[in-house]
C-alpha cells in the first residue's frame, strides 16, 4: 500500500506556505535592489525547513520554487495552476489497488470536486483553502487494509459490549484511519485487540463477582428465618428480584442489609400480634368459661338475659384490645359484670334479710315503747329475736308464727 505520510504532511506544509507569502510579498516590494540576497537567504531557510522534514512533500518544493522566485506569488492563475497539479499529482501517487471501487471512485470523485472549486476560486486564499481541504479530503478516504482493521475491530463490538469496549473501538478506528503505515496499523490493529481482551476479561470478572455476590445474599435470606410467614416471603420475594438487578456488589450489600431490617421489623410484630391473640384467646377462654360454668335456672330470665350480655360486651372488648394489658383489663372487667349479676338464691337471701332486719327493728321499736324491761320480757324478746336470727323463709318471720314460735303468744 502508498505511504500516507506524504499526504498528511501536506496540509502543514502548505499552511506555513501561507503564513510565509505575506512577507515574502513585503520582500519582494521593498527591496528590489536586493533581490540576489533575499532570494540567496529564502533558499538557506526553505532548505533548513526541507531538511527537518526530511523532504517529505511536493508542497516543501513548491515553497522552495517560491522562494527561488520561480513561481510568481501573486498570480492566482498560477497558483491555480500548482494546485490543480498537486491534486492531481497527489491522487496520481496512490495505488487504485489500495483501494475498494467505491473508495477508489469516492477519490476522483474528490479530485474533480476540489479541481472545480479551485477553478472557480476568486483569490488565492480561497485557492489555499480548496487545496488543503482537498488534499485532508482524499487522505481521509480508507484504503482496504484500514477498512479491513476496521471491519477487525468493528466486529468485536456484540449486543452486550459494555461502553468501556465500545470506546476502546472506537478509539482504535479513530486512530487507525490516522495511520500513515501499514507498520502502524498492524500495531493499532494489535493494542486494540489486546486493551479489548483485558477489558473483557475485567469486565467478566466483575461480573461473576456480582452474580457470586447476588446468589450469597438470596441464600443468606432464604436461611434468615425459619418457616417464614407469607408476609415475610414476600419481602424475601421482592428483595431477591432487586437484588437480581443490582449493578454493583456494594447495591447487593446495601439491599440485603436493609432487607434483614425490614425482616427483623416484620418478624417482631408478627411474634407481638401471636402473643397478643393468645392472650385474648385466653381472655376470651376465661369469660366463655365463666358463663358455661353457670346454671341459667338459678337465675330470672332478665338477669341471664343480663349475664349474655355482660359475656358479649366483654368478647368484643377483648377483640378491640391492642395491647396485652389492654386485653387484660377487658377480661377483669368482664368477669366482674358477669359475677355481679344476682342469682335467684342470692336474690331471696337479700329479701330475706331485708325481712330479718325489719323483724328486728320492729321489736327495737316495741322496746322503745317500754320504760322498764324485766327480766322476764327480756326473755321473751332473746327467745323472738333468736326465731328471727334462725329463720329460712320470709314467712317464718310473721310476727304471729314468732310469738308462737317464742312461746309467749300473748306477750307480744
Amino acid at each position: 500500500m502508498q505511504k500516507k505520510s506524504n499526504r498528511k504532511i501536506i496540509p502543514l506544509l502548505f499552511t506555513l506556505f501561507l503564513f510565509l507569502l505575506p512577507a515574502l510579498s513585503v520582500l519582494t516590494t521593498f527591496i528590489p535592489h536586493n533581490e540576489e540576497k533575499y532570494k540567496t537567504n529564502a533558499q538557506v531557510e526553505s532548505q533548513v525547513f526541507l531538511d527537518e522534514q526530511n523532504q517529505l512533500s511536493k508542497v516543501g518544493k513548491r515553497l522552495d520554487n517560491i522562494n527561488n522566485g520561480l513561481i510568481p506569488l501573486n498570480n492566482l492563475s498560477s497558483v491555480k495552476e500548482n494546485s490543480i497539479n498537486e491534486i492531481i499529482e497527489t491522487v496520481n501517487d496512490l495505488n487504485p489497488n489500495d483501494y475498494s471501487t467505491a473508495n477508489w471512485q469516492e477519490i476522483n470523485k474528490l479530485k474533480l470536486t476540489y479541481i472545480t472549486n479551485i477553478n472557480n476560486a476568486s483569490t488565492i486564499d480561497d485557492v489555499n483553502a480548496f487545496l488543503i481541504a482537498g488534499l485532508a479530503a482524499i487522505n481521509n478516504v480508507l484504503t482496504l487494509e484500514e477498512l479491513d482493521a476496521n471491519d477487525e475491530l468493528n466486529s468485536l463490538i456484540k449486543d452486550d459490549s459494555s461502553d468501556d469496549v465500545k470506546n476502546i473501538i472506537i478509539k482504535a478506528i479513530t486512530a487507525i484511519n490516522k495511520a500513515t503505515t501499514l507498520e502502524a496499523v498492524a500495531d493499532l490493529l494489535t493494542t486494540a485487540n489486546n486493551d479489548v481482551d483485558t477489558k473483557v476479561k475485567e469486565e467478566l470478572a466483575a461480573v461473576q463477582a456480582l452474580q457470586a455476590a447476588k446468589d450469597a445474599a438470596k441464600l443468606e435470606l432464604d436461611n434468615y428465618v425459619k418457616n417464614p410467614s407469607i408476609d415475610v416471603q414476600t419481602i424475601i420475594t421482592t428483595a431477591k428480584k432487586a437484588i437480581d438487578s443490582s449493578l454493583t456488589i456494594e447495591e447487593v450489600t446495601n439491599l440485603l442489609t436493609n432487607v434483614k431490617l425490614a425482616i427483623d421489623i416484620k418478624v417482631a410484630e408478627e411474634l407481638a400480634a401471636v402473643a397478643l391473640q393468645a392472650a385474648k384467646d385466653a381472655a376470651l377462654d376465661a369469660i366463655n368459661d365463666k358463663v358455661d360454668g353457670l346454671n341459667k335456672s338459678d337465675y330470672s330470665q332478665e338477669n341471664w338475659a343480663n349475664i349474655l350480655a355482660e359475656q358479649a360486651k366483654a368478647i368484643a372488648a377483648i377483640n378491640r384490645a391492642k395491647t396485652i394489658e389492654d386485653v387484660g383489663v377487658a377480661k377483669d372487667a368482664g368477669l366482674s359484670a358477669i359475677e355481679a349479676v344476682k342469682t335467684l338464691a342470692q336474690i331471696a337471701a337479700e329479701e330475706l334479710q331485708a325481712a330479718k332486719d325489719n323483724a328486728m327493728l320492729e321489736i327495737d321499736a316495741y322496746l322503745a315503747q317500754i320504760d322498764s324491761v324485766s327480766d322476764y320480757l327480756m326473755n321473751i324478746i332473746t327467745q323472738a329475736q333468736t326465731a328471727i336470727e334462725n329463720a329460712k323463709t320470709i314467712s317464718s318471720l310473721d310476727p304471729d308464727f314468732i310469738k308462737t314460735k317464742s312461746g309467749y303468744s300473748n306477750t307480744l
